[in-house]
């Protein structure tokens, strides 16, 4: 939230999978983060899928009016991330730089009832 600052120095407190600079930091950095604490692949990479598509919800339900510390910059440059991490499906693959396009058709797990996937159930 803080990049629509001119002063802001771009720069995370801690490092993300190797890289301090924010716009630096891709979907994979996460899941590349999330299986250097423990996390199988799958999981994290799941985990940072719904992570972007809740946020994605979420941003669409808010109203900016009731936080007028915030400003339009920064709304929309939260947006604008969003948004490109929304465009991008993470592939499963020990390169932290291969992506693809979200369209593609995902072939596992079991649709809920909000769209989403999820895990199969036990047989």
């Amino acid at each position: 939230m803080h990049l629509h600052h001119e002063r802001e120095a771009r720069r995370f407190a801690l490092d993300v999978n190797g890289k301090h600079l924010v716009e630096d930091v891709a979907l994979n950095d996460l899941i590349a983060e999330g299986t250097s604490w423990g996390l199988p692949t799958p999981r994290a990479q799941k985990t940072v899928e719904q992570t972007v598509h809740d946020l994605s919800i979420a941003l669409d339900r808010i109203n900016p009016a009731l936080y007028p510390g915030v400003t339009d910059e920064a709304w929309a440059r939260v947006r604008d991330r969003v948004v490109q991490a929304t465009e991008v499906r993470v592939l499963p693959t020990t390169s932290a730089t291969t992506v693809t396009d979200r369209s593609a058709p995902r072939t596992t797990g079991r649709r809920k009832p909000d769209g989403r996937f999820g895990p199969r159930p036990p047989k």
